[in-house]
Parts: C-alpha cells; structure tokens; sequence
C-alpha cells in the first residue's frame, strides 16, 4: 500500500514539475499577472474617476456658493450705498434752503435736528 501512495506522490509529483518547467505554464502565469494588473488599473482609474467627479461637483457647488455670497455682499453695499446717498441729499437740499445770516425759527431748528438725525443714521446704516 505505500507503494502505490509513493507511486502516486511520486507520479504528481513529476507532473507538477513538468508543468511548472513547461513554457506554456510560464505564459500562462505570465498573462494572469498582466490581466491582474491591468484589471487593478482599471479599477484604480475608476475609482479615481468617481473621486474626481465628486470633487468637480464639490467645486461647483463651493463656487455657486461663492458667487451667492459675493452678489449677496454687492445687493447689500449697492443697498447701504443708496440709503446714505438718499439721507446726504435731503440733508443738502435742506442745508441749502437755510440761509448764513439770519435768525432760526422753530421749523429751522426741527430741519436742523433733522439733519443731525440723518447724519447719525448715515453713520450707521441698517443691515
């Protein structure tokens, strides 16, 4: 019976080493790392595709976000801009109705007071 067992180990044996030895084993072994690894290519590409897109779409929205905030930003100094105009030009045209050389009445006073109003509310304008 070991024999046969030493037989037959002996017959794999031999076998294995012929195939190993044999050049189509050596193509063959050849060819499957070639295939691994362009198959680990590919699928580092891919994932790297996916990586890119996701930071692509990241980038756009950042940038919308961006360009919301800067016009956002524009709208309320344009805003600001129009309310400290508006307050300057009513306090010109009633500083230019008062005249240098004469006696305030009570109305005079109230444009005065005004005009102080409004430079202090210039100074700090709403949000």
């Amino acid at each position: 019976m070991s024999v046969a067992i030493t037989f037959i180990l002996n017959f794999i044996k031999n076998k294995v080493l012929e195939i190993i030895k044999s050049k189509y084993f050596l193509v063959f072994v050849l060819f499957s790392l070639i295939a691994f690894m362009v198959f680990f290519i590919i699928f580092q590409l891919k994932s790297k595709d996916i990586k890119i897109k996701e930071l692509e779409e990241t980038l756009y929205t950042t940038q919308l976000k961006l360009s919301n905030i800067v016009i956002q930003k524009n709208i309320a100094f344009v805003s600001n801009k129009n309310y400290i105009e508006n307050i300057y030009t009513n306090s010109s045209k009633s500083i230019e109705k008062l005249n240098d050389n004469k006696e305030y009445n009570s109305n005079e006073i109230m444009t005065l007071d005004k005009i102080i109003k409004d430079y202090n509310n210039a100074r700090s304008p709403p949000r």
